[in-house]
């Protein structure tokens, strides 16, 4: 299925998102939209009770950065809040811990609290040094889950807040 202009094409976002997105298409497009809807909130529960393996909620974003040799380390500098930003931290997390960081490459983590200002964020690196996988913000990413597709939903009368709560008010319409 070719999707344009939706998440699922991002590349902020995480495998959870794009997996749901392209599946609750295949179900609208054969006419299942009540069971794409049920499936969607079933999803956003999933997030907020931890149950999501967090490999799947892993933002990956392309990091730039450049040697500094006068200094003898990695430089940011050419990102204006370099420190606002949660990939930077991740690659500056990667470094600190003796991974290989290439510029341009991509740079994974996990949001573990977004109610922090700078958010909170964990260099992905179960597969390369065998970490746990970090804890992750389950209300982040129920938010995100609920925004997205609720932008879809929509078109069925579920709306972004009516996804998070898991239940609609009937309208006059419904009946």
């Amino acid at each position: 299925m070719l999707i344009r202009g939706y998440e699922v094409r991002r590349t902020d976002s995480f495998q959870l998102l794009s997996s749901t997105m392209e599946e609750m298409f295949e179900m609208i497009l054969d006419g299942a939209t009540l069971a794409a809807v049920d499936m969607t909130k079933s999803r956003i529960d999933s997030v907020r009770e931890g149950e999501v393996d967090a490999a799947q909620l892993v933002i990956s974003r392309s990091c730039k950065g450049r040697w500094d040799s006068r200094r003898g380390e990695w430089s940011f500098d050419v990102y204006v809040k370099e420190d606002g930003l949660p990939y930077v931290r991740a690659a500056k997390e990667r470094i600190s811990r003796g991974l290989q960081f290439t510029p341009g490459m991509k740079v994974g983590y996990v949001v573990t609290n977004a109610k922090k200002s700078p958010m909170q964020v964990s260099a992905w690196l179960v597969d390369e040094i065998g970490d746990e996988p970090p804890d992750y913000d389950r209300e982040y990413y129920a938010g995100r889950l609920a925004k997205s597709l609720g932008r879809i939903t929509e078109a069925f009368g579920w709306k972004e807040q009516e996804l998070l709560r898991g239940s609609r008010q009937s309208s006059l319409l419904d009946f």
